[in-house]
């Protein structure tokens, strides 16, 4: 789930993970991650910037190699201008 660390996209990983799934959440920056593991050990957690193709790759392949497959992916990462 991209966006998983704060938000929208954080209420809704945290409602997959609660529910039973194995969830692995996305933020774009170190930092973002660390302080996500924190309020969220449940969560696998991943640095990705969405805009950057080869980050994206690695962490899809990330995914499944840990969990053998990606049943469902939410796009939940976003941008204020």
């Amino acid at each position: 789930m991209t966006g998983a660390n704060s938000g929208i996209g954080e209420a809704a990983a945290v409602a997959f993970a609660k529910n039973g799934a194995k969830v692995f959440g996305v933020a774009k920056r170190q930092d973002a991650v660390e302080a996500a593991r924190l309020h969220h050990p449940e969560i696998r957690w991943l640095v990705a910037n969405v805009v950057r193709q080869n980050e994206v790759n690695a962490a899809v392949d990330a995914v499944t190699r840990e969990a053998g497959r990606l049943d469902v992916l939410v796009n939940s990462a976003g941008i204020f201008l």
